[in-house]
């Protein structure tokens, strides 16, 4: 029926499919329903976000040591008017959104609604119910993806390193949890 080279361009064919960049081959997402309301800590294994060092009007996104009860949100998701995505903005100062720079690292900034380098995606494992209460996790497994150019949040290779944005792959240093804390 199939010869022994067709079956051969079919096989490689298929790897082709299977190798696709993840951000358009990730099957069985989910978007988590954030609330704007609610501070998160955002999470990868031991290290949770945080704000960094200072640099003139910039300060740096790191990952530091997370700590054991975390009480203190680091971050709000709040839905853009646009429909296209989220703005992630520090929990004590909504004017101070994430942002990368031209050499990928993130940094906290000042708002600017039309800057894509403020636009970001979220696409989890696992995702909690619309009404997640506090003491939760919205999302699990996440990647949080730049609307501008498709590049997937990365956290440093050690404890407070910037983080910054890199084509997206299958590792654990792009995988977020998204852990909701109590009513502010």
């Amino acid at each position: 029926m199939f010869s022994p080279s067709s079956m051969l361009v079919l096989a490689l064919s298929a790897l082709g499919m299977v190798s696709a960049s993840p951000v358009a081959s990730r099957s069985g997402t989910c978007k988590p329903a954030f609330d704007s309301s609610k501070g998160m800590s955002i999470l990868n294994g031991q290290r949770e976000w945080a704000r960094g060092y200072s640099s003139g009007s910039s300060e740096e996104v790191v990952s530091r040591l997370r700590i054991t009860n975390p009480d203190y949100p680091e971050f709000i998701f709040e839905e853009r008017s646009d429909g296209d995505g989220y703005t992630i903005s520090d929990f004590n100062n909504k004017a101070s959104v994430v942002s990368h720079t031209s050499s990928s690292l993130l940094e906290l900034v000042a708002r600017d609604a039309k800057a894509g380098s403020q636009m970001w995606t979220v696409e989890c494992g696992t995702c909690d119910s619309p009404n997640y209460s506090t003491g939760h996790y919205a999302g699990l497994g996440c990647k949080i993806i730049n609307v501008n150019n498709s590049f997937c949040v990365q956290t440093g290779p050690k404890l407070d390193d910037p983080m910054y944005i890199a084509t997206c792959g299958n590792g654990f240093d792009q995988l977020f949890d998204f852990w909701v804390h109590a009513d502010q």
